[in-house]
This record gives C-alpha cells, structure tokens and sequence, in this order.
C-alpha cells in the first residue's frame, strides 16, 4: 500500500509537462497509420493503454448493465498483442480489478482499476492507501445513497475505496435530484471527490490521483526497471480519460472514443468497433 503526492512524483519522473492543457480538435487515427508504426519501429516497444467501458466494451444506450464481460472476438485480439514482441497491455478503468480480471481473463496484462488508485501487473502492485476516517465516510455514503436509490432509480456499483452511483435512463429531475445530492456529500465530507462519469456519479477519496496520474506512475515505473525506448498509445471515450490523453500525448499517441473539439486527445476512432479495427491493424504490424 503506497500514499504519494502525485505532483511531486510526476514531476520526479520529468512528465508533468505531459499535464499540460491543450484542448483541440482531434484527428482521424487512421490517417495516421505510417507515423504510429514509425514509431514503434523507432522506439522496438509498444504500451498500450485501454479503457475498457465505452473503449473495449459498448455501453448499452438504456438499460444499467454492469457485468459486461469481454466477447471473445475481441479477447482474441489482445491475446495476439500479448504473443508480439514488446507489447505491454494495460486496461486502465473506473472498475474494480476483480471485475476487469472476471471480464477479460487473461494473464501478464496490466489492471489498472478504481480510476487508477489500485494496479495489478506483472511486477506492479498497487495501491492507493486511504485513511479510516475516509473508509467509515464511504460506507457512510452508500448508506445515505442505499436509502435512495429505490426512488431515484439508481444501481450503486462499490469498488471498496470507491462508489459508482450509475443513473442512465432515471429522467432530468431525477438527475437534477442527484447533482443537488452530489453537491450536499462534497460540502460535508471534504475528504471525498465526486465528478461525473458518462452515465454515473463517481465517489473517490480527495487524493489528485487519477487515470494520468496511474499512466504516468506506471511509465516511470518501467522507466525505472530499465525500459527506456516505449510508444504509448492511449484510447479512451470518458471525460476521466482526458488527464492520460495529456500525459501520453507528449510521449505517444493518445485516441478519444468518439469525436469531439475540446479534448486532449490528438486523434479519435468513431466507436469501440473503430477501436478492434486499430488493434488488429496493430497486432498484424508488430
């Protein structure tokens, strides 16, 4: 169990500039193939970093459905990635490492759950250590949620040091309902941090760890144990993906799920089938 200051320790490892907020319009990836297989070539390492909901996984438009397990088309996909020379995979998400192994199910790949706070790996592990008076708010919290989550429509998903209120599908007021809550947890327990997901609430402890924060953690962590010449290649579709489009844009490629201005990412694929596309690409030049 570590506790680091996450500004101290990205700028130990000389990435911060990587933190920097540019905000654009992002390019079509696939315009792009040549310079990305130079890349890899130049550098003989690839470190690729995935989302798993709305990246390896579709999100279903309506319904809650939290246990979505990797099909196996695409587990095939990242089974000859993890055969290739030089390839590191990481599935980096908001989920629990125990629901990311249940999904995916395959060895020496890189789990970096819970919004990056816990990592599991070969020769990394991980985890964000928390106080006991930030463990007795968060069960106190999904108590105060537990209570209302048969009237406000919500599923509660807990991730142990972390809670998922998902709302997709509950109407505006019902939302409008949840933000006026979400505003009410953050002024009484200044030890958490709540943002929203795509279609959920997350609850976190207040540490300035993040998704870039992990990326940049792990990358350093390799640096040290002697790998030295890597492109990383990051593919998110949330708005918690942006900090990791920053951090591996200065060093490598970062892709939004999904095309939008404003975002830190400098490429976008136009859905998760866009994403398989990429990677078998990947998987047939490495």
């Amino acid at each position: 169990m570590l506790r680091l200051d996450p500004v101290l320790y990205i700028s130990q490892f000389n990435i911060n500039a990587g933190l920097v907020i540019k905000r654009r319009c992002p390019n079509r990836i696939f315009d792009f193939l040549d310079k990305i297989s130079s890349a890899i070539r130049n550098t003989g390492k690839a470190l690729l970093f995935l989302d798993y909901d709305g990246t390896l996984s579709p999100i279903p438009r309506r319904s809650i459905v939290l246990e979505r397990p990797l099909d196996g088309g695409a587990r095939g996909i990242l089974e000859r990635l993890l055969r290739a020379d030089g390839v590191y995979v990481f599935i980096i998400s908001g989920r629990s490492i125990d629901d990311l192994r249940r999904f995916i199910g395959l060895d020496n790949i890189y789990y970096i759950g819970v919004h990056g706070h816990v990592i599991e790996g070969p020769g990394i592990r991980f985890s964000h250590c928390v106080s006991e008076e930030y463990s007795h708010t968060i069960r106190a919290i999904r108590s105060e949620i537990e209570a209302l989550a048969g009237d406000l429509g919500v599923v509660i998903e807990d991730k142990g040091i972390a809670l998922s209120i998902h709302y997709r599908g509950i109407g505006r007021e019902k939302i409008s309902r949840l933000s006026r809550i979400a505003m009410d947890l953050r002024s009484r327990y200044p030890e958490i941090r709540v943002f929203r997901g795509r279609t959920s609430l997350e609850v976190l402890p207040n540490s300035g760890w993040d998704k870039g924060m992990a990326v940049a953690y792990v990358i350093s962590r390799l640096r040290s144990g002697g790998l030295e010449s890597f492109t990383p290649i990051y593919f998110g579709d949330d708005r918690t993906d942006e900090r990791s489009f920053s951090v591996v844009r200065r060093l490598g490629f970062s892709a939004r799920v999904g095309y939008r201005c404003g975002t830190n990412a400098e490429y976008y694929v136009d859905g998760v089938g866009e994403v398989y596309a990429f990677l078998s690409w990947l998987s047939s030049v490495l």
